[in-house]
């Protein structure tokens, strides 16, 4: 990475225009985010700098391409970020980019970034995840080459228009199908966990719980009249369900991931209910 000291932070500063920031979680870096070129709702690519409080040193943090959803692992020692559709780790100690994923491809496959239907109807862009010692990211992966495109016409402030296409499912439509991953940091590897044999559903939620190796999955059918809470073991790739809903019309995903909230004993977790009246 090429850092710049205080003195090359203000000169930057007077150049770029940020549009977000965020501290680690020890408060000891920041996370900042300029040159904003927005996709859809909410979606867009920037790039992003890390501000070194004690060193008063910043740092892009890649010099390969703007990045999107780039956020600390919880120790503070990491960045993860998607570009083109994979999903790359930068260790700020080292410098170094690894790349944890490879079949991204526009219009095909979206790994750590949710397609149209979720981005608009589930209410979530980012679709990776740290767990809690950041030795583990779980990440949605997105296979869209069943789905139907879409095009217009993109004028983009030019006399003559370019085409836009962009995979769009209509109703009744073939959507994405979804499958749920974990990279290990330390093992380099990738393991699929098992959300089940059909494809025609919907996975509205995953949340790493309090134990660090335990992410849970919301699973919908297509109808979303039933949804079943499944504990995955992120080592093996295993789920077991822990609760299920049915409903005679359909069951609501409100936005927020505060619907399940897990205890520190590793055990228990309230289901809050998002009550309409």
């Amino acid at each position: 990475m090429q850092s710049l000291c205080c003195a090359g932070l203000k000169r930057l500063w007077k150049k770029l225009e940020f549009f977000d920031y965020s501290f680690s979680p020890d408060e000891s870096k920041i996370l900042i985010a300029t040159e904003e070129e927005p996709i859809y709702r909410r979606s867009s690519t920037y790039e992003n700098y890390v501000f070194d409080l004690s060193t008063k040193k910043v740092s892009k943090v890649s010099a390969a391409g703007k990045q999107m959803f780039a956020s600390f692992s919880p120790d503070g020692n990491k960045i993860a970020f998607v570009r083109d559709n994979n999903i790359f780790i930068n260790d700020l100690k080292t410098g170094t980019e690894s790349k944890i994923t490879n079949d991204g491809e526009f219009n095909k496959i979206k790994n750590g970034w949710s397609d149209w239907v979720y981005e608009e109807e589930f209410s979530f862009s980012k679709a990776f995840f740290w767990n809690a010692d950041s030795r583990k990211i779980a990440y949605y992966k997105f296979n869209e080459t069943l789905v139907k495109e879409y095009s217009f016409s993109d004028y983009n402030d030019q006399l003559y228009p370019s085409e836009y296409k962009y995979k769009y499912p209509k109703a009744g439509e073939d959507n994405s199908i979804v499958s749920i991953h974990v990279y290990d940091i330390k093992q380099t590897e990738n393991k699929t966990i098992d959300i089940g044999n059909l494809t025609d559903i919907y996975i509205p939620r995953i949340k790493w719980t309090k134990d660090a190796n335990t992410l849970s999955v919301v699973r919908m059918n297509r109808h979303q009249s039933k949804l079943e809470l499944l504990m995955a073991d992120a080592d093996k790739g295993t789920t077991h369900t822990v609760y299920a809903e049915n409903a005679d019309t359909y069951i609501d995903i409100h936005e927020g991931d505060g619907d399940y909230v897990y205890f520190p004993d590793e055990k228990h977790f309230i289901l809050v209910k998002n009550i309409k009246v």
